[in-house]
Parts: C-alpha cells; sequence; structure tokens
C-alpha cells in the first residue's frame, strides 16, 4: 500500500492554515448575506403589512363617514315624521313620550366599533354581539362624532352674503298669520345688519372670552395682559374683506390678505398676532360653515356668555342646569321661548321687555341670529387598523327640498289653495324611461377632508 500523502509544510516544518481561513471568511460573509437578505426581508414584508393596513383604515374610516350620513338621515326622517311643525306626527309624538331631546340622540351618540359591552347585558346578549362582529368582516377600530356647528360664532358673517336671514316677525295675537299662503322666497341677507356692527360684534365676542379666560387662568392673564384684541380682528375682517383698509399699527406687514371668505378654520394660523394658545382658545367656538344661526339648544357656555353680555358664571350654570335636564324636555321650540328665559332669569336685563328689545334690535345689527333646530354639522371619524389610522372630517348641511311633489299624497291645510299637478314631461330621445329617478339624499358635504 502505497503511504499517505502528508500536507504541505512551510518553510519551518508547520501546516498550512491558509484553507482554514479560507473557510471561516466564506462561512462569515454567507452569515451576513444571510442576516442582510432576511432583514431586508423582514421590512419589505413589514412596508407591505403597513400599506395594506393603510388601505384596510382608509376604508374602515369612509364605512364610519358613510353610517355617520345614514345616522343624519335617518335623524332627518324621524324629525319629519314626527311633525315638529304640528300636526297628527307631533301628536303621536307627544303621546309616545317622544321629545325633540330624545330625537337628538340619533346622531348626537357617539358611535363606537367595536361595540362595547354594555352594564346588565346577559351572556346571550354578549355572545350575539360577538358573532355579530365577528360575521361583520370589519376589521380595527373606529369611533365616529357628530358636533352641532350652528352652535358656534361664523367667521364668514363679516361679509353680508354670509350673514342669516332674520325670521319673520311673530304674529300679533288674535290675528290670522297667514290667510293666503304663497312659496317662501329664497332667504337673502338681512337689510337690517351694520357691517361695522358686524366687525365691532367679532372684537366684542372674541374679547368676552379672552376676559372669561382671564378670570379662571391667572397664568393666561398674565401673559396676554398687554394683548390688543382690536389689532387681530383688524387682521381678521383684513382677511376676508376685500373693500376693509387695515388700520396703520407701524409693524411692517409681511403677508398678502386673502380678501375672500375663510375656506378652512386652520385659516386663522396664518393671520398675524394669532398664536397657538389663542387659536386652541377661539377655535371651539368659531366656525366657517354657513349656517342658519347659532343654535340656543346646542350652544355651549364659552360661546353662550360672549353673546349674553352681562350674564353671571352663576346665571349660566343655572341656564344649562334647566335646558340639560334629564327629567323634563326643557329645550327650547322658539327662539322667543330663549328670550322670555333670558329676561326672566339674568339679571341684566331687569326682567323688561324693553330692554329683551333692545337686545332683539342689536343682535340684528350684528347679523346675530337664534335658531332652535340643528341643520349643520360635523362628523369626526377616527380608524385605526394595526398601527395604521385615519382621519376624516367632514362638515355637512341639511338641504331642503325646494318644491315637494304635489302627487305625494296629503291632504291640503285648511284656507290653502292645492298645487295644480303639472302636465307630466313628454319622454324624448335623450331621456331613458327605464333609467330610475335620483333623488336628492337631503345632505350635502361642503367640505371634507382625509389625514
Amino acid at each position: 500500500m502505497p503511504a499517505p500523502k502528508k500536507p504541505p509544510m512551510n518553510e519551518s516544518g508547520e501546516s498550512s492554515g491558509i484553507a482554514l481561513f479560507l473557510v471561516i471568511a466564506a462561512m462569515t460573509m454567507l452569515a451576513v448575506l444571510v442576516t442582510e437578505f432576511t432583514y431586508v426581508t423582514q421590512v419589505n414584508s413589514r412596508l407591505a403589512y403597513d400599506g395594506l393596513d393603510q388601505i384596510r383604515a382608509h376604508y374602515v374610516a369612509k364605512s364610519a363617514l358613510k353610517i355617520s350620513l345614514l345616522r343624519l338621515k335617518a335623524y332627518k326622517s324621524a324629525k319629519g315624521m314626527m311633525g315638529q311643525g304640528g300636526g297628527a306626527g307631533a301628536a303621536v309624538g307627544a303621546a309616545m313620550g317622544i321629545t325633540p331631546g330624545m330625537l337628538d340622540k340619533i346622531w348626537s351618540f357617539p358611535f363606537i366599533y367595536p361595540f362595547p359591552e354594555l352594564p346588565g347585558m346577559t351572556m346571550t346578549q354578549k355572545d350575539s354581539l360577538k358573532k355579530f362582529q365577528k360575521e361583520s368582516g370589519l376589521p380595527g377600530k373606529f369611533t365616529a362624532n357628530i358636533d352641532s356647528e350652528s352652535s358656534k360664532y361664523n367667521l364668514n358673517s363679516l361679509l353680508q352674503a354670509y350673514v342669516p336671514a332674520q325670521p319673520p316677525p311673530p304674529p300679533a295675537p288674535g290675528t290670522n298669520p297667514n290667510p293666503n299662503p304663497t312659496p317662501a322666497p329664497t332667504p337673502s341677507p338681512s337689510a337690517s345688519s351694520d357691517p361695522k356692527a358686524q366687525q365691532e360684534s367679532l372684537g366684542q365676542f372674541l374679547s368676552d372670552i379672552m376676559k372669561n379666560r382671564f378670570e379662571t387662568d391667572q397664568d393666561f392673564a398674565v401673559e396676554y395682559r398687554d394683548f390688543r384684541i382690536e389689532e387681530l380682528v383688524d387682521n381678521i375682517i383684513a382677511w376676508v374683506d376685500r373693500t376693509y383698509q387695515a388700520r396703520p399699527s407701524g409693524a411692517a406687514i409681511d403677508y398678502k390678505p386673502k380678501k375672500a371668505p375663510f375656506y378652512s378654520l386652520s385659516e386663522l394660523h396664518m393671520i398675524p398676532k394669532m398664536d397657538d394658545k389663542l387659536y386652541d382658545l377661539f377655535s371651539p367656538n368659531l366656525t366657517v360653515l354657513p349656517t342658519s344661526g347659532i343654535n340656543v339648544n346646542k350652544v355651549n357656555k364659552v360661546t353662550l356668555m360672549a353673546l349674553v353680555t352681562g350674564m353671571t358664571k352663576d346665571e349660566a350654570d343655572l341656564f344649562f342646569k334647566f335646558r340639560d335636564a334629564t327629567d323634563q324636555d326643557n329645550l327650547f321650540k322658539e327662539t322667543e321661548n330663549f328670550f322670555k328665559y333670558l329676561q326672566q332669569n339674568v339679571a341684566s336685563f331687569h326682567n323688561s321687555s324693553s330692554e329683551i328689545n333692545t337686545y332683539k334690535e342689536n343682535l340684528k345689527k350684528r347679523g346675530i341670529v337664534f335658531i332652535v333646530e340643528e341643520t349643520s354639522f360635523k362628523v369626526t371619524v377616527q380608524a385605526q387598523v394595526g398601527n395604521a389610522t385615519r382621519l376624516i372630517e367632514a362638515w355637512v348641511n341639511f338641504e331642503e327640498s325646494a318644491n315637494p311633489n304635489p302627487g305625494s299624497g296629503g291632504n291640503p291645510q285648511p284656507g290653502t289653495n292645492p298645487t295644480p299637478v303639472p302636465t307630466p314631461t313628454p319622454i324624448t330621445s335623450n331621456t331613458n324611461p327605464l333609467e330610475p329617478k335620483k333623488n336628492s339624499p337631503g345632505l350635502k358635504i361642503t367640505y371634507m377632508r382625509m389625514l
């Protein structure tokens, strides 16, 4: 048998370690490459899942928005069926104990998904709830809130075109309010409003909000004790009114006013003299959505005290305790009821009808209208799937139908002339008789943004 070959020796007679070094180096490089490939694969996988979660969150938020619009539509339909203006529907609603406050819960109650388990639910109800959520196939979670937008002061009311129409005066007692009714004309801005008074009204409104804050926050009072609110109001007016000439302040102006109505409330950040603290103070009480007035049944404490100059904190607390009572329905059915409450419960009016009439005239000059029905809303949806979130904000108005269908049934009111049924429009080549007629949903989204 031939003798085995010996490994090569170096000059000193020792075995060479070059092969072992090459093997170790190759294994190290392979380990680094495998680690890098694994990391890149995990990152790409995570990005793919995050992208999928973003898409899911987007459509979950859109579904929540549609549910919110459905709630508003249901509220409007229920309100019409109950006949808030009177009639058999109102009588049935009163007999069943249904109040306007109960109808408001259709839209004002927060909507949360997955549905939380409420105290007092039985095991069967809990199991049914879990089964429904499992079979719904809706991933993630969301919250949908609908807030009143008519409870705020409208910044765009500085312009005459956006001043709410004044309601007609109430009929004199013992007279027929409208023996021969005619179709109501399109509402137009009140001619009794005074542009200068409207501008002064905004300054008074913001000034009263700051004064109320001074009484509760000493640090805020020290920081803004030398703040000149008239300069801020002057800049706001110059931002929207193209005919307004700003007062010379002595400081260099490094911005160009928009000279157009506010499109979004966030534009206030571009107004000189407006910082983040003031924005956080004023913005909850302001809106830029065209509204029909300020809803006294939804107005908050800060806005109310700024609109009713002379109302004390104790009087404001008593007002909300009365209005929001849970044991009885104290919501104002007419604006006159609100003025009567102020006359009898606010000391600055001295229980005098002349003082209230003076206050009403002042409101007209300022372009401020009080209403008792909500027609403008803000929908806020927050959806989350995994680590992805999506926020949708939408401002919604009720659309009033111009002319109801006279052939839809119903008896005319006594003393009125029924509207003749119009002649049907002949079908031409441009119309499709099989195509269903599209009816207005009664809702209009005036502005929406996704974040």
